[in-house]
């Protein structure tokens, strides 16, 4: 009965990491999603005007700010 309870548990654990690992490789692929979309996205507004450094600070901290309150609607 001992015996089959800590299989069980070791089961258990492995599926826990399967998941776990599973849930990790996805959010890294959303992230790299998330920043080629950041990085077209300034990109495109750079190419639309001529900008200094601090004009293109600026907008990336616009775009940032607009990223951040999309997705906390989401």
């Amino acid at each position: 009965m001992i015996m089959a309870a800590k299989k069980e548990v070791s089961e258990i654990i492995t599926r826990a990491d399967t998941d776990i690992e599973r849930m990790r490789i996805a959010m890294m692929e959303e992230m790299r999603d998330e920043v080629a979309d950041l990085a077209v996205s300034i990109a495109s507004r750079v190419i639309k005007q001529t900008i200094d450094e601090k004009k293109q600070r600026e907008l990336v901290d616009q775009f940032y700010s607009e990223e951040t309150t999309r997705k906390a609607k989401v």
